[in-house]
């Protein structure tokens, strides 16, 4: 009877095992059929939300920087600088598809990349209870630092020297112009008030704060020869930009400088390979 238990529980102990080979050996075949697991699958390039279809405004701005025509190029800068913070992904993107980029696009980016950073920062604004018919903070602001001026006299316009990076005057004009006009009506002729003409800066503050406060606008521009007409978009008047108080505004600009900076180094100069700066030297 012994022999029968002994030899019955070496028989269960046999199939046991054989169940539990054929079990491991099924569970590893079955493995090999599996898809990669998320960790181990190689990333991809983009995600979806960073594509940008082939008729994107943005992907055709980035393309024409490098454009043999210089105007073209001018233009497209002039474009990219109205880009929201919410699109620098997808500039950086670009920038990845694009690589090696052209000269023209590595110089152009920079400036594009910390206006449009800057422009997303929030900053302390002036206490200042008015609003425009929008329900805007009031007043609003170019971010232009005026040259000195003597009086009232009627001159040419208002010349556009230094500007404040991240603001309107940085982002839609340029060095040397001339605004020679305020469209706050931009369907209106620059005749019909409230449009004007600026031949200083006291007319073009008392038409930007005067009634009716709107906080887009539109400047006639002389630039390189042509009279242009530049759409605008204000800001509220930072804290910092009182005239009077030249070393708090300036501190607010280098402030606001290195944080962009930061980001810049961070998130675009390693796809250039090296600094932008380090190139242009």
């Amino acid at each position: 009877m012994m022999r029968i238990k002994t030899h019955l529980s070496l028989a269960v102990c046999f199939i046991v095992m054989l169940i539990a080979i054929r079990w491991i050996g099924g569970s590893s075949a079955d493995a090999q059929d599996l898809p990669q697991s998320s960790a181990s699958a190689q990333s991809p390039t983009t995600s979806p939300e960073l594509e940008l279809p082939a008729d994107s405004p943005i992907r055709k701005w980035f393309a024409e920087l490098a454009d043999s025509d210089a105007q073209v190029r001018d233009q497209a800068s002039q474009d990219l600088m109205g880009i929201s913070a919410d699109d620098l992904p997808k500039l950086r993107q670009l920038m990845i598809e694009t690589h090696p980029l052209a000269p023209d696009q590595t110089a152009a980016l920079k400036d594009i990349v910390t206006q449009a950073y800057l422009a997303s920062q929030k900053y302390d604004i002036a206490d200042n209870q008015q609003t425009d018919i929008s329900g805007n903070r009031d007043p609003f602001f170019l971010g232009l630092l005026w040259p000195p001026q003597t009086g009232n006299e009627i001159r040419m316009g208002v010349p556009v020297d230094e500007r404040i990076p991240g603001f309107p005057s940085y982002r839609f004009l340029r060095r040397g112009d001339m605004i020679i006009g305020i469209f706050i009506n931009p369907d209106a002729s620059l005749l019909q008030y409230p449009n004007m003409e600026t031949h200083n800066v006291p007319t073009l503050t008392a038409a930007i704060n005067g009634p009716p406060r709107v906080q887009d606008i539109a400047l006639q521009v002389l630039r390189n020869g042509q009279i242009l007409k530049v759409r605008v978009k204000m800001a509220p008047r930072p804290l910092y930009a009182d005239p009077l108080n030249q070393g708090s505004l300036h501190q607010f600009i280098a402030d606001r400088a290195a944080d962009a900076e930061r980001y810049w180094n961070e998130n675009f100069a390693p796809l250039l390979g090296r600094h932008v700066d380090e190139d242009a030297g």
